[in-house]
């Protein structure tokens, strides 16, 4: 679980404008999105629908709770939301 919650730890800290050291991984679980936008698409954005697995990685960066959707790839989205994986 490390080597997958190592870059979201640094993208938060980056994305918050804090030291990594600021930044707590929450937690990693390992999931199965429901399409290629790793559940986390935008208003109008089309996505694949193919089950895609990957990781969700809930990061606290001073006090602001990111969540992070990936696959096992290198495909990072950052979901603003509290999110919960589309299949079990």
């Amino acid at each position: 679980d490390e080597d997958v919650a190592a870059p979201h730890h640094v993208a938060a800290a980056r994305r918050r404008g804090i030291k990594p050291e600021e930044a707590t991984i929450v937690a990693v679980e390992a999931v199965t999105w429901s399409d290629g936008a790793l559940g986390c698409r935008t208003p109008g954005e089309l996505a694949i629908q193919v089950l895609t697995p990957g990781y969700r990685v809930e990061v606290d960066a001073a006090g602001t709770r990111l969540v992070y959707h990936t696959d096992m790839h290198a495909q990072i989205r950052v979901c603003e939301r509290i999110s919960v994986p589309d299949v079990p």
